[in-house]
């Protein structure tokens, strides 16, 4: 969930860059990183490798450091008391990708998550 969650938390909705490549500074600012545990694990596995594709394309793209989250969930994860929930159903564009669903603005953000359809009955 690449969104600043009143500038404490920020949680990764994937490992790339263009979702967590904010970690850091996030960091740096005093958010606490939440994703899931695949998550973790794909960043931790291979995130010197996505920087380099990433700058492959864009060669001034910053050598960014590996920036592991605070706290894991293992898969679903609810926050600020239920006003997010990041929803995991399965591999998608990314092995680890979820959505963002705001229950009382009645919005769910998908990103680039791409596959078959599935029906969401989350509200």
């Amino acid at each position: 969930m690449e969104l600043v969650i009143r500038k404490k938390s920020r949680a990764d909705r994937t490992e790339n860059t263009d979702r967590a490549g904010g970690d850091a500074y996030f960091k740096a600012i005093g958010a606490k990183i939440v994703a899931t545990e695949m998550t973790r694990q794909q960043k931790a596995r291979g995130w010197e490798d996505i920087v380099q594709f990433t700058r492959s394309s864009f060669p001034e793209y910053p050598v960014l450091p590996l920036v592991l989250p605070d706290k894991t969930y293992a898969s679903d994860l609810t926050l600020q008391d239920g006003r997010i929930r990041g929803i995991y159903l399965g591999p998608s564009h990314t092995p680890d990708g979820i959505f963002a669903f705001f229950p009382e603005e009645k919005v769910l953000y998908g990103n680039c998550i791409q596959g078959e359809a599935r029906q969401l009955e989350i509200c």
